[in-house]
Formats: structure tokens, C-alpha cells, sequence
């Protein structure tokens, strides 16, 4: 086995940042517009809270090597991005009442 072979299965020892910060930032965002922005509207954004929920899950379970580390942060950055959806749902319902009065 050559050193770039190594290089690629060996722990990578900071795997953890990309998944703390798509969840330190991404999962109170979601969890507000959860409980507190959407209300009624819940059924609509469902789906996309199941789904930035699995890519947070994908995020943590990914094996922890350096050649994973792309696969980690795409998925990171896909969950975070996924979850401002919903406020932009929100502020795109807010800018149409606005509009209707």
C-alpha cells in the first residue's frame, strides 16, 4: 500500500466540524420554524424536515475516514441549506400578506 492509499483510509481526526456546524446552525432553524413560524402550514414542509433529518443523520454516520470527508460536508452543507427553506416559506407568506393589504 502506497502513502496516498493510506492517506485515504486513515481517521480523520477532525470529521466532527462540518456535522457540528450543519447542526449547530441548521437544527434550531428547522426546530423554530417547526414549533413556532409554520403552524398549519406543517404538512407542507413535512417532507422537507423528514429529509434535512436524514441528511443530518447521514452527516453524523458517515465512516470517519479523509476520503469520506467530501461525501460530509456536501451532505452538511445540503442539510443546513435545506433547512432555511422553511423560513424562506415563511417570509415569502408574510411578504404576500403584506402585499394583499
Amino acid at each position: 500500500m502506497n502513502t496516498d492509499e493510506s492517506q485515504l483510509h486513515a481517521v480523520h481526526f477532525t470529521w466532527w466540524k462540518a456535522p457540528m456546524v450543519a447542526t449547530a446552525l441548521g437544527l434550531p432553524i428547522l426546530l423554530r420554524a417547526r414549533f413556532e413560524l409554520l403552524g398549519d402550514e406543517d404538512d407542507v414542509m413535512r417532507p422537507l424536515m423528514v429529509t434535512v433529518v436524514i441528511l443530518l443523520a447521514i452527516v453524523w454516520l458517515v465512516p470517519h475516514r479523509r476520503s469520506m470527508r467530501a461525501v460530509r460536508v456536501l451532505a452538511a452543507g445540503m442539510a443546513y441549506g435545506a433547512s432555511c427553506i422553511p423560513i424562506a416559506y415563511v417570509l415569502r407568506l408574510f411578504v404576500a400578506a403584506v402585499v394583499a393589504i
